[in-house]
């Protein structure tokens, strides 16, 4: 197994498999929990879209957003996989509608980040038609502030940036705490 390359929803499933393993011999096991619905390696069980880990018998995580944003939370109803022009974004993969709830990037407080916690999961709320996230990464607090620690394709590597800084120019913020 090549762990050396990795875009930011590898690196999620990456350390969250890891988080649940005994040792790195349990990593492949919890790698296939993790990345697919009921640990079954088919294309059609794979969780291609963040909120797949809030959703369904099988969750990853719980989605924490509207406990932390309060009434700062908005929620957009989204058809995922499902183009503005109609065309799938994964060939093969039948579209979902769901219910997407974030938290503004202009509403994002140092009130609404004492409630983000290391480990959360964090996901960059996307606006396009079909997507729910267009990047994800962990919470990790240090130095008195909260940091999105990701796999940047930008910078080519996993680093911290400042969560409240790297938000700035982002549509929202969605929040998905582990069980």
């Amino acid at each position: 197994m090549d762990l050396s390359g990795l875009d930011c929803f590898t690196y999620i499933d990456y350390v969250e498999s890891l988080r649940l393993s005994g040792g790195f011999a349990e990593f492949k096991e919890k790698l296939a929990k993790t990345r697919y619905k009921d640990g079954a390696v088919l294309w059609e069980k794979r969780r291609h879209f963040f909120s797949d880990w809030v959703n369904g018998d099988d969750k990853n995580a719980h989605d924490v957003t509207r406990e932390i944003g309060g009434s700062a939370t908005e929620t957009a109803t989204k058809e995922l996989n499902k183009k503005a022009d109609g065309s799938p974004w994964l060939p093969g993969l039948e579209a979902v509608k769901r219910e997407v709830s974030y938290i503004p990037s202009q509403k994002i407080s140092p009130q609404i980040l004492q409630g983000i916690e290391t480990g959360d999961y964090l996901g960059v709320y996307s606006d396009r038609d079909g997507l729910d996230v267009s990047h994800t990464g962990i919470a990790v607090r240090k130095d008195g502030g909260v940091y999105l620690r990701h796999a940047s394709t930008v910078h080519g590597k996993v680093l911290d940036e400042e969560l409240a800084a790297y938000m700035k120019n982002k549509p929202g913020l969605l929040v998905y705490r582990v069980k």
